[in-house]
């Protein structure tokens, strides 16, 4: 059996780059990506993905098939103001929700979003969080 964490990340990171148009493109990067100790770049919007836990659960007969669901949060962090980080979220969304299916995975779903924005004083913060599901990875 294998995991479908890294993968995942790997996924969502693929998809935002390939399906962005319209609006400047964000930095996307996984958390493990950004451990670096700094000033901030408040000229780019970031994205990053934290994969949380992956939910395995047995079918068939046999024991020869799994089904791996991995959630994972998607920050969205901008630095402009209210109406760009506005863009840039429903951009987000809107590319998850029109890749329900796809060839390396299952399904990906929305499962819910917060923001965070009362946390900071200078930066806009939003998380989507994701689910993505696929049979043995």
């Amino acid at each position: 059996m294998a995991t479908l964490t890294y993968d995942a990340v790997d996924i969502i990171k693929d998809l935002i780059k390939t399906k962005w148009s319209s609006i400047r493109p964000p930095t996307v990067s996984a958390i493990w990506e950004k451990r670096t100790v700094g000033f901030v770049d408040d000229r780019k919007d970031q994205l990053i993905i934290y994969p949380k836990n992956e939910v395995v659960n047995y079918f068939g007969i046999g024991g020869q098939a799994f089904w791996h669901e991995q959630l994972m949060e998607l920050e969205i962090r901008t630095f402009r103001d209210i109406k760009r980080h506005n863009e840039v979220v429903k951009k987000v969304t809107q590319i998850m929700k029109d890749n329900l299916t796809g060839t390396d995975y299952a399904d990906l779903r929305v499962i819910s979003s917060y923001s965070k924005n009362y946390l900071y004083r200078n930066m806009f913060s939003y998380v989507l969080t994701l689910s993505l599901r696929k049979a043995d990875p």
